[in-house]
């Protein structure tokens, strides 16, 4: 009886992992993708990052969780893929969503610029999420004009990212979205009102007999 053909030893480099992703099924390339990233070598998770369109199957959170394990070397072309309307928006979410775990302290004036170019909901809830973490007041204009946008996970994201950038005279303009007919838009904005410090207005909803007391009360409690 014949033995089994060996299975083929994973990539470990950027041109070995190049390779696998012209050719190899799915399994073949995330076995490659794995042992590229798990050396933590930044010029072998460029080959990854140059890929990026072959991993469209692929949980953009996970998979940008392993390239932030290579380090802060990847900011860079982490911003410059983020910013690229040429790139696919799977590729840039990674991009976002690693630039986060990189704690990168520049991303937040790249995605500053890419929310006032961009309309794909997908791709400004991404940068959002960016200047929830690293935005500045400077950035503030646009995260209100994000708070208008069509979609209503978009202007979740945004009331999330004023709550860091914004201040207490934003607190009437947190307001009237508390009051939204839509609840995950009014979390949103609690959250938001607590953050700029409005726990007058909070305390007072909490107790009294709006229909948003209970969100009021628990927001309020929350750490």
């Amino acid at each position: 009886m014949s033995s089994a053909p060996a299975a083929p030893a994973p990539a470990t480099s950027a041109g070995e992992l190049s390779l696998a992703a012209r050719r190899a099924a799915p399994a073949v390339v995330a076995t490659a993708t794995f042992a590229v990233l798990s050396l933590r070598s930044v010029e072998n998770a460029r080959a990854v990052l140059s890929k990026l369109h072959r991993f469209e199957g692929w949980d953009a959170g996970f998979l940008a969780f392993l390239l932030g394990q290579v380090g802060a070397g990847l900011a860079e072309d982490l911003r410059g893929i983020l910013e690229d309307r040429g790139q696919p928006v799977h590729a840039r979410r990674i991009a976002a969503f690693t630039l986060v775990h990189l704690q990168d302290p520049l991303s937040g004036d790249c995605a500053e610029r890419v929310l006032r170019a961009e309309t794909d909901p997908d791709i400004l809830s991404a940068v959002l999420n960016l200047l929830k973490n690293f935005g500045r007041p400077a950035h503030a204009d646009a995260v209100r004009a994000a708070c208008a946008a069509p979609s209503y996970f978009v202007r979740a994201a945004a009331l999330s990212a004023l709550g860091r950038v914004g201040g207490p005279s934003d607190e009437a303009f947190l307001r009237d979205f508390f009051d939204t007919p839509n609840a995950w838009v009014a979390v949103h904005a609690a959250e938001a009102l607590k953050a700029i410090g409005a726990t007058t207005f909070l305390g007072a909803i909490a107790g009294s007999t709006h229909p948003r007391a209970a969100l009021a009360q628990q927001v309020m409690e929350a750490l």
